[in-house]
């Protein structure tokens, strides 16, 4: 799965240009179809409509320019949309807050802050971590270009640090979808995704990736109220979708990937409200007092 794949995010240039425009007075309504940051790249079509209120456009600073200067290229990939309704076009200068914390057995996931910068450099520029978690080849990431994505990716996402035995040990998310193939495959539905690195290679392959997800499933369904959840990993990840898979989801399509230097195709997985209401069980914490459940302040792919 790649957290940062151009392709899959189309709408977010729209998010920031438009608001930029807006700033230089009467407009009066616009609208966009298509992929504006694939319109970039002449990798897809583009309908941008602008209309104001006044014979003639306003003039100032290009409103591309604008947007494209507050979105490095590595920051792109990662976004998720603003939340509906939202101004956008400013930078933001801190991840957005909530105060949800979710226990499991084994893991914690608790509210991904700004102190956990350290952390977050730890798990992005770690090469092996970096080999999974990039569909295409991977480099390492400055804090300043983290910072920007990270920050845009909690204006519409929960984000969390995953933490074990004490330990902060990776970082999950659940986010509004931004795949517009995937918003037009299911259109009027509260779609979200989910997005995990375990940073630490020493604890891949036990599990604590799938139970993560478990939570973050349990979340999107009993307090989000989402209709379905559609998750990304690229086919170079077998353990990836052996965690999605463990968490309830199952592969809808197989995605071709011409020209990926690791593998020439991804996976799209889902799982569905009715699903998920078949297989509840699958998602419930442990009892409280389980002497195997990490307690509060305990601090990927499987």
């Amino acid at each position: 799965m790649s957290r940062f794949d151009l392709g899959a995010h189309c709408n977010l240039l729209v998010s920031h240009v438009v608001p930029e425009y807006a700033r230089l007075g009467t407009l009066a309504w616009a609208h966009a179809q298509g992929s504006l940051v694939l319109g970039y790249t002449d990798e897809s079509d583009l309908d941008v409509i602008l209309v104001w209120d006044a014979p003639d456009v306003p003039t100032g600073r290009d409103p591309v320019a604008a947007g494209l200067d507050e979105l490095t290229d590595d920051a792109l990939g990662g976004l998720g949309e603003c939340p509906r309704g939202a101004a956008g076009g400013a930078p933001m200068s801190a991840l957005r807050s909530h105060d949800i914390t979710l226990a499991g057995e084994r893991v914690v996931l608790r509210p991904m802050t700004e102190r956990d910068w350290p952390l977050i450099e730890s798990i992005n520029n770690n090469p092996e971590v970096g080999y999974f978690s990039e569909a295409d080849e991977w480099t390492p990431y400055p804090l300043e270009k983290l910072q920007r994505t990270y920050r845009s990716i909690s204006q519409n996402a929960l984000m969390f640090v995953i933490e074990h035995r004490g330990e902060p040990v990776g970082e999950c998310w659940l986010q509004r979808m931004n795949a517009q193939r995937i918003l037009d495959e299911f259109p009027g539905r509260d779609v979200r995704r989910i997005d995990i690195a375990i940073g630490a290679p020493r604890l891949w392959g036990k599990g604590l990736g799938s139970e993560a997800i478990r939570l973050l499933v349990r979340l999107a369904f009993e307090r989000e109220g989402v209709d379905l959840l559609v998750c990304f990993c690229s086919g170079h990840n077998p353990r990836s979708r052996r965690a999605f898979e463990n968490a309830g989801l199952s592969v809808r399509r197989t995605v071709p990937r011409p020209g990926s230097p690791k593998a020439d195709f991804s996976y799209d997985l889902i799982v569905t409200r009715e699903q998920y209401e078949r297989t509840r069980e699958l998602h419930r914490p442990p009892p409280t007092g389980d002497p195997g459940s990490c307690a509060p302040g305990c601090r990927s792919c499987a």
